[in-house]
């Protein structure tokens, strides 16, 4: 979702610098949050779904399951802790300012570098031990 969701949202922002109503451009900076929480959400969702199959997994080999020791692992917890700063920057900013709250820099960074890190993550999952074994020689070079 993050990496799908994401440009989308982006857009949606970009295109209230050309809107020509406060309203409209307030419903497009609102389509940016919501789809923003929607892809927090499925962050969440991905990150508990993942962390309980690795628990199962280990549990029935008898083991104690060890997180975020790979380097997909880590940078995908980086990912979401950056993309959690960005969205507590945007509520913050959002609570406490006046005018256009949402144009901060320290928000766009922590967005930017989020989804930055995310496609990191995804390429180490894909051309690490998974996508060999997953997707095979032919399935790595697609990507």
């Amino acid at each position: 979702g993050w990496l799908a969701i994401t440009p989308y949202a982006v857009h949606k922002l970009r295109e209230s610098k050309t809107e020509s109503t406060k309203e409209g451009k307030e419903a497009k900076v609102q389509t940016h949050a919501l789809l923003n929480w929607v892809n927090f959400g499925l962050t969440v969702g991905g990150l508990y779904a993942i962390w309980k199959n690795k628990e199962n997994t280990a549990a029935k080999k008898g083991e104690i399951a060890k997180h975020l020791v790979s380097r997909h692992g880590k940078s995908g917890f980086m990912s979401a802790c950056l993309a959690t700063a960005a969205m507590v920057v945007a509520i913050f900013k959002t609570q406490t300012s006046k005018g256009q709250p949402w144009r901060n820099k320290l928000h766009r960074a922590l967005g930017a570098s989020s989804y930055l890190v995310a496609g990191v993550s995804m390429a180490i999952m894909v051309n690490g031990p998974w996508g060999k074994r997953s997707l095979g020689e032919n399935g790595q070079k697609a990507f």
